[in-house]
């Protein structure tokens, strides 16, 4: 805890502060476009700075809500690296119609409270039903909020104005800044009402000035990844323990070794801090029991509160009938024919810093039932014996000829399991290998002379039940790199036969600019005619503010 404690104290250091002696960290989110059908992904990029709109590395998660008049109807967390964080938001296919209000801040942010988060409007139609503030307008609706007046900020063009189906275009970015700047271009169908609101340079315009003091100063920025928060509760009357120095365990099951200890916040609440956990896992908390109480550890919801506000209806009008069946059906052609190229996920590395220094794989030994047969027959670095009749496991100390008298810790895919007799009463069947990991090793406060890691087939625990100071958890961490799909009829027969429905044509959000030199996009046009919106957006380095429309059409 004290090498963390350091570590932020130096890190502090190397950032700006306000005038107020702190860091003062701000978000702005852009989308591949403001209309959307109920289903259908949000496209999202987040962009972390300074009070300044200086890009600035420091919070490594973005928390987006997808708010409407009563509650948060979608919640997702983003990866931020180098001051960046990409992703998509997935819409539930019952969203009502209406609009709706996207929430997006850090984890250090809520110290100053949701005054100073970031928030967007979107636009949602659901073909199957209308939400309460979706309203049916007896004269055409061409508005929805003020009008988009900045004007651009560098050059944006296009090889063609007006393109066939399936033809390749060339956006051409010029007027750059020297410096190194990050910017994302998107291409989605134009909406069919006049689409107003704040643009990148509004934003950048009217950040919010820090309070003098921060609403709370309890929530430590995410400086390495994710902080995961839990409160300690009573296993018998289920009230919250305020007990500081409990021994509490985090860990992800799976065949590999990945465990966080649990640093005492206050009141019970204890914090672990995490690094590269990306994508939907299970998650298991331990509390080891002590001789007065047995207690569990209940996740605490990493999100905000908001106080919600009422907001504007969205008026209906039947001249969009046509424009939003065909957004309707892009959706459904893409899920039906390539929805399998939508959702490919860039693969992480899995975080192990443990090496065995002993791996037993039980299919190359004679197979046995009972776990005890196994201990007694080949393992040497390990046995099993009885303590107050109860079975206990000791790794072979390597400082000391023996075996250590120091508690073992003893996993089954990467859970600790406190009762040893559960896995000694385990089907070894089950078991595809036991690592043996000599030396002592101290978790959550705790000191172990060895771990013991059974790992079963394929790593997911079956045929035990846990004891009650152990929880499993669904858990679902900052979202890992998608790739957008796009064809290339350069490498393939345009004349293919598979529907091309796209609605958004192109979200390149990872462009990197320097040296102010040029940048050209390729893209390619669907089978969907009409109208497109071609939008840059980014923010240098040191503040400066990529901003630039135009629009294609794309001939029957």
């Amino acid at each position: 805890m004290k090498r963390k404690l350091l570590f932020i104290i130096l890190l502090l250091a190397t950032f700006p502060y306000s005038i107020y002696g702190r860091i003062i960290e701000r978000v702005y989110l852009q989308t591949d476009k403001q209309l959307y059908i109920s289903g259908e992904p949000i496209l999202l990029k987040i962009y972390t700075t300074g009070i300044e709109g200086k890009l600035q590395e420091f919070s490594k998660i973005g928390y987006v809500e997808l708010l409407s008049d009563t509650e948060a109807e979608v919640r997702i967390k983003l990866e931020i690296k180098n001051g960046i964080g990409i992703g998509q938001m997935e819409l539930p296919l019952m969203l009502g119609t209406g609009n709706y209000k996207l929430s997006a801040y850090t984890r250090y942010m809520r110290n100053e409270g949701e005054y100073v988060f970031f928030e967007k409007m979107i636009t949602v139609i659901n073909p199957s039903f209308l939400r309460e503030n979706a309203v049916e307008a007896e004269q055409p609706q061409t508005t929805l909020v003020g009008a988009i007046s900045q004007p651009s900020t560098v050059q944006l063009t296009v090889n063609k104005n007006r393109l066939g189906k399936r033809e390749k275009g060339i956006i051409t970015i010029a007027g750059l800044p020297e410096e190194y700047a990050s910017l994302a271009v998107s291409i989605a169908g134009e909406p069919p009402f006049f689409y107003g609101g704040k643009s990148i340079t509004d934003w950048k315009n009217n950040l919010r000035q820090p309070t003098e003091s921060f609403a709370r100063e309890s929530f430590l920025p995410e400086y390495e990844g994710a902080i995961i928060s839990g409160q300690l509760v009573d296993n018998e009357t289920s009230t919250p323990v305020f007990m500081q120095n409990a021994s509490v365990l985090l860990t992800f099951p799976g065949k590999e070794i990945q465990i966080y200890s649990g640093q005492s916040e206050r009141d019970g609440i204890y914090n672990f801090y995490t690094k590269d956990i990306a994508g939907k896992k299970e998650l298991t908390t331990t509390v080891f029991p002590d001789f007065e109480n047995t207690c569990r550890l209940d996740l605490l919801s990493p999100f905000s509160s908001h106080s919600f506000e009422s907001l504007p209806p969205l008026y209906l009008d039947s001249m969009w009938k046509e424009c939003l069946s065909m957004q309707n059906l892009s959706l459904q052609v893409m899920r039906a024919y390539i929805g399998d190229s939508t959702i490919r996920i860039h693969p992480q590395s899995p975080h192990n810093v443990l090496t065995p220094f002993r791996q037993y794989i039980l299919n190359e030994y004679t197979r046995f039932q009972r776990i005890e047969e196994i201990f007694i027959e080949f393992i040497m670095e390990a046995r099993i014996r009885k303590i107050n009749d109860k079975r206990v496991f000791s790794v072979l100390s390597d400082a000391k000829k023996g075996f250590s008298s120091d508690y073992i810790l003893v996993l089954l895919d990467n859970i600790p399991v406190i009762d040893h007799d559960l896995i000694c009463n385990y089907n070894a069947m089950l078991l595809e290998r036991i690592d043996i990991y000599q030396g002592r090793h101290i978790f959550g406060g705790q000191l172990y002379g060895g771990i013991i890691h059974f790992i079963t087939n394929k790593g997911d625990h079956p045929n035990i039940r846990f004891e009650s100071y152990t929880q499993l958890f669904d858990f679902e961490g900052a979202q890992p790199y998608r790739y957008f799909y796009s064809p290339d009829y350069e490498k393939r027969d345009n004349s293919t036969r598979m529907p091309d429905f796209r609605h958004t044509l192109l979200w390149e959000p990872l462009i990197d600019s320097k040296d102010g030199k040029s940048i050209t996009v390729p893209f390619y046009t669907s089978d969907i005619p009409g109208k497109y919106d071609v939008r840059v957006e980014g923010i240098s380095r040191d503040g400066k503010i990529i901003n630039a429309v135009l629009q294609i059409e794309v001939a029957e």
